[in-house]
């Protein structure tokens, strides 16, 4: 498992529109847990394979040769008779 940067944490949550409190309470983390984590960059891989687990199924992680996590996508939505949300990616060098 890669490590989950505090950027590409940060980007993630607002790639999905998220609050950290929206994000711990969806990942299975506490808020606390969060917070510290984006300021330090710090937590257990308990902590960060939860976040993982959320975000892989709702964002893509894009990784480069060294499994680093390098960038992110959102996936598609697709609603029935409406049109699919529109795609943001973001790039941030941790």
């Amino acid at each position: 498992m890669a490590p989950l940067s505090a950027p590409m944490c940060k980007a993630a949550r607002a790639i999905l529109r998220m609050t950290q409190a929206e994000l711990a309470t969806a990942s299975g983390v506490s808020v606390a847990t969060l917070r510290r984590f984006e300021v330090d960059n710090t937590s257990s891989l308990d902590v960060q394979s939860k976040l993982l687990l959320y975000l892989e199924q709702h964002i893509f992680l894009i990784y480069n040769e060294a499994d680093e996590i390098i960038g992110l996508m959102r996936k598609r939505k697709v609603e029935q008779g409406g049109p699919a949300d529109k795609t943001r990616s973001t790039h941030v060098n941790s």
